[in-house]
């Protein structure tokens, strides 16, 4: 999705039970900060992926990866990037590097 739209897609971590519009309101000092520390959507997308998972448990480290592999898969197709950068990044998360 990232490199379909060209763009730099970040996800904003809310806090808990908030919107965009109460935090501005809540707190408006907080939302320069907040979008200061957005992460890029595929960060987002492996460390939620990730968080689901013991990867203590191999199981659930197969799990991470066949979560992942289509993720890769789509990044790298037109990306450029070498396909071991993805394929490395997997393994690092999954402890397999």
């Amino acid at each position: 999705m990232q490199s379909a739209l060209d763009a730099d897609v970040r996800v904003i971590a809310m806090p808990a039970g908030r919107d965009p519009d109460d935090v501005i309101r809540w707190s408006p000092d907080a939302w320069p900060l907040l979008v200061d520390a957005a992460v890029p959507f595929l960060d987002f997308r492996f460390n939620a992926i990730v968080a689901k998972h013991n990867l203590g448990d191999p199981r659930e480290r197969s799990a991470v990866v066949a979560a992942l592999a289509p993720m890769i898969a789509a990044l790298l197709a037109g990306s450029g990037l070498p396909r071991t950068t993805g394929t490395l990044r997997a393994c690092g998360r999954t402890g397999r590097a």
